[in-house]
């Protein structure tokens, strides 16, 4: 069950909040969140937020190595609960996002070419990682995933079409109802 408090602070961030986009950010780290603790173990940016106040925790949060209108797909882990917005709104925001004692949360953003998880954990610490090549090498449009482009097609796509395709592949999406191509 979402907090009271999170549903609030989302509608009032005009952020449309899902299952189905807390299964998408799921699907970019490899179909579960339970290897986070092995995503985390090098960070390229680590935070204790422990002691830090919510003026302080924004101030980190935006002095990582994050363009700020990077989309994130953001995931409380214990409600299943998924949203798209950007890294901006997100770090503004992350006090009124974060219930360190009762959640975790799990960012996955595509970064340089790089895709990378950015964490908030329980324990008040938040790790920016990239995802193992093993890992995102079965992504489509990280860097260590091969992928032909065709003539006239761009040279990346955006992560909202990736995840589409991703949808059709696992045939949970039909980009031409009633056709036999579904």
């Amino acid at each position: 069950m979402c907090p009271p408090e999170l549903t609030a602070v989302l509608a009032a961030l005009a952020v449309q909040a899902s299952p189905g986009d807390f299964a998408a950010a799921e699907r970019l780290v490899g179909g579960s969140f339970s290897g986070l603790a092995d995503v985390c173990r090098n960070p390229v940016a680590k935070i204790d937020a422990a002691e830090l106040t919510g003026q302080q925790v924004r101030d980190q949060l935006s002095g990582l190595p994050i363009g700020q209108n990077t989309e994130l797909h953001v995931a409380w882990i214990a409600e299943r609960l998924g949203a798209r917005m950007s890294f901006a709104t997100f770090a503004a925001n992350a006090g009124d996002l974060w219930f360190p004692a009762m959640d975790d949360i799990a960012c996955v953003l595509y970064s340089a070419g790089q895709l990378l998880v950015l964490v908030l954990d329980h324990e008040e610490l938040i790790t920016l990682s990239r995802l193992e090549a093993s890992q995102a090498a079965r992504h489509p449009g990280h860097a260590g995933h091969k992928r032909r482009v065709r003539d006239g097609w761009p040279g990346s796509l955006d992560a909202r079409f990736l995840a589409l395709l991703a949808l059709v592949r696992d045939g949970r999406a039909c980009v031409m109802p009633g056709s036999s191509i579904c």
